[in-house]
């Protein structure tokens, strides 16, 4: 939890200064561990009552996952769009 909200703080620090390519990498690294949750039942069962923490909304549907919660939260998709 810790890496992620560290992660977050360096990210809007980069774009505040400028430093596109280091803002992006640092919210893909994010992206990557809110995904990461989905292979790790435990871990995200751990943090499931952490969410205020990890800023997010409690205004997700209480059905999804912890992982997409985060991701969507923070507007980390993958870049894929669903094709209309």
């Amino acid at each position: 939890m810790e890496r992620f909200q560290e992660l977050r703080q360096a990210g809007e620090h980069r774009y505040a200064a400028g430093d596109y390519s280091g803002h992006k990498a640092a919210r893909a690294e994010m992206g990557n561990m809110a995904m990461s949750l989905e292979r790790d039942p435990q871990m995200e069962s751990l943090l499931e009552g952490r969410k205020k923490q990890l800023g997010i909304s409690m205004d997700f549907d209480s059905g999804m996952r912890l992982g997409r919660q985060l991701a969507l939260s923070h507007g980390l998709g993958r870049g894929r769009g669903i094709g209309l």
